[in-house]
């Protein structure tokens, strides 16, 4: 899904992490997952294929992005 944007929770919920407590460990494994997905995908395609963006609609949260940066 080239372009779409994920909400944290969107995420969490495709990486079943979503019930995982306490939120530090959920962050934890969010970001070791995604560092894997795209060290796999860069190895060959020679790009990230999720990015971290700030979200327009609340400037406190982030959203992530699938491809496309």
């Amino acid at each position: 899904h080239k372009g779409e944007i994920l909400s944290v929770e969107e995420l969490d919920t495709i990486f079943e992490i979503i019930d995982v407590l306490p939120q530090e460990t959920q962050r934890f494994k969010r970001s070791n997952l995604i560092k894997e997905i795209n060290g796999l995908y860069c190895a060959r395609f020679d790009v990230d294929l999720i990015f971290r963006k700030q979200d327009v609609e609340d400037g406190r949260k982030y959203v992530y992005q699938i491809g496309n940066e």
